[in-house]
């Protein structure tokens, strides 16, 4: 399956909001803004953007097939659990 070019864009800017984000986040703690609240909302705000650009980056790179898929129960063809004990 061929990788689309609006799948690739979109990891990119996921990807460069999530380094820009822990690069705001290293700045607050290297010029020492952390200590009072501005670098406290600064820290806060990079760690909910940069998890939230984490997250959608995850989505669309398993979206792509990079990351493979794990299966949490294996189900029969009848669609049954295989695991024994299960739903008694």
């Amino acid at each position: 399956m061929p990788i689309r070019r609006e799948s690739v864009s979109l990891a990119a800017v996921c990807a460069v909001f999530v380094v820009l984000s822990i690069a705001g986040l290293l700045a607050a703690f290297v010029t020492r803004l952390i200590t009072n609240i501005d670098g406290l909302l600064l820290a806060i705000i990079c760690l909910m953007m940069g998890g939230l650009f984490a997250i959608a980056l995850f989505s669309v790179v398993q979206e792509m097939g990079l990351l493979p898929k794990r299966n949490r129960t294996e189900k029969s063809k009848d669609g049954t659990s295989s695991k024994t004990g299960e739903g008694k």
